[in-house]
């Protein structure tokens, strides 16, 4: 009986640490979600959240994959794109830009959001220690990012030749400067 009265209390125990555990999830979710809608731009207000952090892929156009940090649905049914990025300087760069735009055509292809219209912006969010700011990003046309993807998949598969890069940084910075021919290496 004694026994029977521990485990019985250990239970209950777990059942309210558990009850516990899951209403600060609750909380400290409703919390961020009113701090994220405080400081959405203006065109995502009133917008709900589609995808989070969902892996998405399509086989066809292109083969591709990956995981948006989010995707909003505006009260007109457009989707729109922001991925967050950790970083001092509040700019958007190129492979930003290619980034979003890869998303926004996984979107358009894919079965779940192709009856969707996918804006043709998406945002780079850049949190701060006070709050987090979102700038708005123009995607690329289809046509330039399915350049860049065949583009691409000729360099990897070797039917191709890399251009020599226009600024000594971006070598400098380059995970295959070692595979590189000398010619195409800015010096630094």
């Amino acid at each position: 009986m004694f026994e029977e009265a521990r485990t019985y209390i250990f239970y209950a125990a777990v059942v309210v640490l558990t009850s516990g555990l899951i209403l600060l999830k609750h909380s400290y979710r409703a919390s961020l979600s009113k701090k994220i809608d405080q400081e959405l731009p203006r065109e995502l207000i009133g917008a709900k959240l589609f995808y989070n952090e969902q892996p998405i892929s399509i086989e066809f156009p292109l083969e591709l994959s990956g995981r948006p940090d989010q995707v909003w649905q505006r009260s007109d049914n457009m989707l729109v794109i922001a991925d967050t990025k950790n970083r001092k300087t509040f700019r958007y760069t190129n492979s930003d830009r290619i980034q979003l735009t890869g998303y926004a055509f996984i979107l358009k292809h894919h079965v779940a959001s192709k009856s969707y219209r996918i804006a043709p912006y998406g945002f780079i969010r850049i949190p701060s220690k006070t709050r987090a700011r979102f700038l708005k990003v123009p995607l690329l046309r289809e046509e330039e990012y399915i350049a860049l993807y065949s583009r691409r998949t000729a360099l990897i598969g070797g039917t191709c030749s890399p251009s020599a890069s226009t600024s000594p940084i971006i070598c400098h910075n380059c995970g295959h400067k070692k595979q590189c021919p000398k010619t195409l290496v800015k010096p630094t």
